[in-house]
C-alpha cells in the first residue's frame, strides 16, 4: 500500500474511534443534533487538513477536541451575529 492509502485508512479510522465524542462535544454547545453533525464535519475535515500541523505536545484527541470546541463556539459566534443583524 501507499502512504497515501495508509493514511486514508488511518484518518479512517481516527473518524470512526472519535466521530461520536465529537458529536456529542459540539452538541453540548449547539443543542441541535444537526448542527452538532455539520460542525462536527467541519472539525473532521480542519483535522484532514490540518494534521501536518500537529505537534504532539498533546494527544491526538485532546487536539480534536480543542478544534471541536472552536468551532461549536464558531458557530454560536456567527449564528448570533446572523440573528442580530435580521433583528
Amino acid at each position: 500500500m501507499s502512504e497515501k492509502t495508509d493514511n486514508i485508512i488511518n484518518f479512517k479510522n481516527l473518524v470512526e474511534t472519535l466521530q461520536k465524542p465529537v458529536r456529542n462535544t459540539c452538541f453540548r454547545f449547539v443543542n441541535y443534533v444537526e448542527d452538532a453533525d455539520d460542525i462536527a464535519q467541519v472539525v473532521f475535515i480542519q483535522v484532514y487538513e490540518s494534521m501536518s500541523n500537529f505537534r504532539e505536545e498533546a494527544q491526538l484527541s485532546t487536539w480534536i477536541y480543542i478544534i471541536a470546541v472552536n468551532k461549536s463556539l464558531d458557530f454560536l459566534r456567527r449564528k448570533k451575529r446572523k440573528k442580530n443583524l435580521v433583528s
